[in-house]
């Protein structure tokens, strides 16, 4: 269940609580959950007590947090896409205005990560995102097992080699994470998850 104490969100959760739990309920997710949906929130509650951003964007990045992994089908490359289509959808029908349904929609196209954006508040978006990079040990490679559950369908050759190159990508970055906040957080761990799981991978191979 979405776990948020306070009234932030009860326009939305009122008229797509049941849509949101339904989604990311469905059984071949195991990561992309809403407990991946919670943890962010947490995140992104931190860092809005912390007055590193101000309550109006971090209503506008709840929201994005909300929808941006509603739509996950890992056999498609339009994910992002389509959640942006069904949150339109969604909060078109609320009180937000177009402006603020905007931004959330280019926010939650901005969670496929490709592209470099100059807005701080995409950046903690993105920087949330990833917050289980940086994890300890233990709940890092809980990730990694419900990602290999999630692409089941793949083969454990291509998944490994796949997969070995999106780690690398994540290491020949600047940085991992784009804000100061989340790079002392989490970055020393990242690397090192990281680079564990990749020599792990390639021992597989053996």
């Amino acid at each position: 269940m979405i776990n948020k104490t306070n009234n932030k969100y009860n326009l939305l959760l009122t008229n797509a609580k049941d849509l949101l739990e339904t989604f990311y309920g469905e059984t071949h997710r195991k990561y992309h959950t809403i407990n991946h949906v919670n943890n962010c929130l947490k995140e992104l509650d931190v860092i809005t007590d912390l007055n590193l951003i101000d309550k109006y964007n971090s209503m506008l990045i709840g929201y994005a947090i909300l929808f941006h992994d509603i739509i996950y089908n890992p056999k498609s490359d339009k994910n992002e896409e389509d959640s942006a289509n069904v949150a339109y959808y969604i909060l078109n029908q609320t009180a937000i205005s177009k402006n603020d349904l905007r931004k959330i929609i280019e926010m939650i196209i901005a969670t496929k990560h490709n592209k470099i954006y100059y807005d701080i508040n995409i950046n903690y978006l993105l920087d949330i995102d990833l917050y289980i990079l940086g994890y300890p040990e233990k709940e890092f490679l809980e990730y990694e097992e419900g990602i290999r559950y999630e692409y089941s369908f793949v083969d454990d050759d291509t998944y490994r080699r796949e997969r070995i190159e999106f780690l690398q990508g994540m290491l020949d970055r600047k940085n991992i994470y784009i804000t100061d906040y989340f790079r002392n957080k989490y970055e020393g761990n990242a690397v090192r998850n990281i680079i564990e799981l990749i020599n792990r991978l390639n021992q597989q191979n053996e």
